[in-house]
């Protein structure tokens, strides 16, 4: 039986933008698949429990060694933008993927572009000394991007908003990307436009800043707490 130790990834709503929300989507069918990841919708949140573990293959690619996890984040279904951007923690979680697996803000432990320095395996990713298995930058295996289409969903970043992969609504990367890696534009769950984030081939790769508001520790310098200390 699964026990579950809560790690809550708690957002606050903030001052809201005309253009910053779309309607709601059932994350039921959004997260999955269910021997490793399921979430709901309760309320005005996403309640996503998952074992951490990726549903597709990996190889040791370092000393660490993938291991099972209880995470339970809440994030809110309806995001907003904020009156201004804060900084996502550049050594710990910034989100979580749809099958449920971390994604981790761009730095190792070392303070180092981990994506430049570090070793994956072919989707990716690779485990941390804690054994948390997550992603630095868009995981190839977790979506195919297919030509003149936008991207699909890789996850949702800890303020609420949508991350997609690297295409935008004509098929192509989007050259109108904030500081934040996001802008406003239809996708396939929102096609009236709504504020979302891409994933980018240059750093910070995935989000360079919360256009929303967690509550998450916003120092830069210490990863969150995400079950034992250290991470890469």
């Amino acid at each position: 039986m699964r026990v579950r130790l809560v790690f809550a990834a708690l957002l606050v709503l903030a001052f809201a933008s005309p253009l910053s929300s779309g309607p709601p989507f059932d994350p039921a069918t959004l997260f999955g698949p269910a021997e490793h990841v399921r979430a709901h919708a309760e309320g005005d949140w996403i309640i996503i429990e998952s074992d951490g573990l990726p549903n597709h293959p990996t190889s040791n690619v370092n000393p660490n060694s993938a291991e099972r996890q209880h995470f339970r984040f809440r994030v809110t279904l309806h995001p907003q933008t904020a009156s201004a951007p804060s900084p996502v923690p550049a050594r710990g979680p910034i989100g979580v993927a749809i099958n449920g697996v971390a994604i981790f803000g761009p730095q190792n432990a070392e303070g180092q572009d981990a994506v430049m320095v570090e070793m994956f395996d072919p989707c990716g990713g690779h485990p941390d000394p804690r054994g948390v298995y997550h992603y630095h930058r868009m995981p190839d295996c977790l979506v195919t991007e297919q030509s003149g289409k936008h991207s699909a969903v890789i996850g949702v970043a800890f303020d609420g908003f949508l991350i997609y992969g690297k295409l935008g609504s004509n098929g192509k990367a989007p050259l109108d990307l904030d500081a934040c890696n996001g802008h406003v534009g239809p996708t396939t769950e929102f096609p009236s436009g709504a504020y979302h984030y891409h994933a980018t081939t240059k750093f910070p790769y995935l989000l360079g800043c919360y256009a929303g508001t967690p509550s998450l520790p916003r120092r830069p310098d210490r990863p969150p707490e995400f079950g034992r200390p250290g991470s890469r």
